[in-house]
């Protein structure tokens, strides 16, 4: 497992600007015979902030949290993360998705993932810079994304503990459903290129 966070866009197809770049972490793995502390290690050669972490399941859970609130909100409206984070309604939105993920994190029994994690939470997001997600990039190229992995894994995390998360719930099928539509016109958008000659 390896939380990035990392948030870039291209500016021409050889540049790319770096909006932020925080602490990435990298999962322990005693059959790797430190090849994962040989891995950071030279990630941080690269000048990369990367840690091996025991407790990485939580990080990857911090990370599904942070993109589930905002990176789906995005890909919906098609905003940047900025703009997102600017509008109390998404703002309300987002609030609840943090609310929603920790309930669901204290049934699993991560410790840093409780209640007091939801202002920090929302401060990184109102971080966001005024940039697209992986998300909508996705969508916007029309690809599938990282939802079943974020929202998704959240959302059946919450079926398991018959824990209800009616926003991470709606978020995830209307994500899940845009991504059926998109790739399907794309599909019939590349057909009908065919047709043409």
């Amino acid at each position: 497992a390896l939380p990035i966070y990392l948030g870039c866009n291209f500016v021409r197809a050889n540049e790319v600007w770096v909006e932020f770049c925080f602490k990435h972490v990298l999962s322990e793995n005693p059959g790797a015979k430190g090849m994962d502390r040989k891995i950071c290690e030279d990630l941080r050669a690269a000048g990369l902030d990367f840690e091996v972490r025991k407790d990485y399941r939580e990080e990857v859970y911090r990370k599904a949290i942070l993109n589930t609130a905002l990176s789906t909100a995005c890909a919906l409206t098609r905003l940047t993360m900025r703009q997102a984070m600017a509008d109390p309604e998404i703002v309300r939105m987002v609030t609840e998705i943090v609310h929603e993920s920790l309930m669901v994190a204290e049934a699993i029994k991560f410790p840093s993932l409780d209640k007091t994690y939801q202002e920090p939470a929302l401060a990184y997001l109102r971080q966001g810079g005024d940039h697209k997600p992986s998300m909508l990039v996705d969508i916007e190229a029309n690809r599938t994304t990282e939802n079943e992995f974020h929202a998704g894994a959240i959302f059946r995390y919450a079926q398991q503990y018959g824990i209800d998360v009616p926003v991470i719930q709606t978020l995830y099928y209307l994500t899940k459903n845009l991504e059926k539509a998109v790739v399907l016109n794309s599909y019939i958008s590349e057909g009908m290129r065919g047709n043409d000659l």
